[in-house]
């Protein structure tokens, strides 16, 4: 009998977490779990009221959540005038302190993912 490789997933973007950017990764973990392999993913915590559609797909696979470190005003975008004030301060903070598309959200998750993964290689 062949015994299953562990399988190691860093996503930012994994159910609960809601819209279709974790839904490649859930099936992806779905199918190599239902393979006989030991599937682990890494992502980031779902920060949003409303759940991903793809819950189920994640049943009996290891899935740990780390903690968004991006604005979350940047995220959900302004609603009141402080917001507004606080989004115009972090994009231009973000542009100061990064050069590339400072509206990725996994900007700050590096260190963050490579701290939690070191264990686990």
């Amino acid at each position: 009998m062949i015994k299953g490789k562990n399988i190691l997933i860093v996503c930012y973007g994994f159910p609960p977490n809601p819209g279709v950017g974790g839904r490649r990764w859930a099936k992806f973990a779905k199918y190599l779990n239902r393979s006989g392999n030991n599937v682990n993913v890494v992502a980031a915590k779902n920060i949003f009221a409303e759940k991903s559609e793809w819950l189920n797909d994640i049943n009996g696979i290891t899935v740990e959540y780390l903690p968004v470190k991006y604005p979350k005003v940047i995220i959900k975008g302004p609603s009141c005038f402080f917001e507004k004030v606080q989004y115009r301060f972090w994009i231009y903070v973000l542009r100061l302190i990064y050069r590339g598309n400072y509206y990725d959200r996994s900007v700050f998750w590096k260190q963050q993912v490579q701290k939690n993964i070191s264990d686990k290689i």
